[in-house]
């Protein structure tokens, strides 16, 4: 173990999910909101996908590339 209790990791837990769920509400209702982005919306949305994925496909491009190679 590495010596953290499980009351404060669920509450480490608990306050960063709340923060993060809150976050993207509050970047979609900005989002909806505005205007001037409504025009933009499909390429906020494509652009976050492509910066998601972008570094998952890397990872698993190299872990592929990594369990390749002849030994």
């Amino acid at each position: 173990m590495i010596g953290l209790n499980l009351k404060r990791f669920l509450l480490f837990t608990t306050i960063g999910t709340i923060a993060y769920v809150l976050s993207f509400v509050f970047a979609g209702y900005l989002i909806g909101s505005v205007p001037a982005l409504k025009p933009y919306l499909k390429y906020l949305v494509t652009g976050v996908i492509v910066l998601v994925t972008v570094p998952i496909v890397m990872r698993i491009v190299r872990a592929f590339r990594k369990n390749q190679l002849p030994e």
